[in-house]
């Protein structure tokens, strides 16, 4: 199937400098890609304007049904045993279902056509997961110079714990897992490496003395 990415952008249009701006930087970061943008104010609509290929900018609630209308049935995430009961009756196209009055709709084909038609309407709309990135921190320590002293490595360690602790406590965050990456010279002069080390605990912390 189609992959779609649906994002709400209401309460980011200030700071991307309005609504032109935003779909003006996502034209260009796209710009290598195939793809289809639609905009509406439910994302039910939005999503089923991309995947019919309807590039526009609908803001106009009023406007969702007519703008909608002619969009064939089997182009909807309806399922296929539900879509041959609508083609029985004479029912293509979205226009089609509309017109017929809700209570109809229920009795006939039940509840799951009528909660559709009412997301892509307007009057009803089913919550939708967000996307949401594993949080990561990172933060670094340059010694003053050189140093192969074990309590010159730890002091930095404990100040890098420090930053790390107040980053968790602050987003009410555990951490299972931490990496040390020390970077180190031999004496001969090659080049920089790096050697890690990985501490795991059993359950989550957010202070830098455990």
């Amino acid at each position: 199937g189609t992959d779609v990415i649906l994002l709400e952008v209401n309460s980011s249009l200030k700071l991307f400098g309005g609504f032109k701006a935003l779909y003006a930087q996502l034209q260009q970061t796209l710009a290598t890609l195939p793809h289809k943008i639609a905009c509406a104010p439910l994302a039910a609509v939005a999503e089923l304007m991309a995947l019919n290929s309807i590039e526009a900018v609908l803001s106009d609630r009023s406007r969702l049904q007519s703008a909608l209308g002619e969009i064939a049935l089997s182009q909807t995430p309806l399922d296929r045993g539900l879509l041959q009961r609508l083609e029985r009756c004479g029912l293509y196209q979205l226009r089609d279902v509309w017109r017929l009055p809700r209570a109809d709709l229920a009795r006939r084909f039940g509840m799951k056509l009528l909660t559709y038609m009412d997301e892509l309407s307007g009057q009803s709309e089913s919550p939708r997961a967000y996307i949401e990135p594993d949080m990561q921190f990172a933060c670094g320590c340059d010694l003053e110079q050189e140093s192969s002293a074990a309590d010159i490595l730890i002091q930095a360690a404990k100040l890098l714990l420090q930053k790390a602790q107040q980053f968790l406590q602050t987003r009410a965050l555990l951490s299972e897992r931490i990496r040390f990456d020390f970077i180190y010279t031999h004496r001969r002069g090659e080049s920089r490496q790096s050697v890690s080390l990985v501490a795991h605990a059993q359950q989550g912390g957010n202070q830098a003395s455990h």
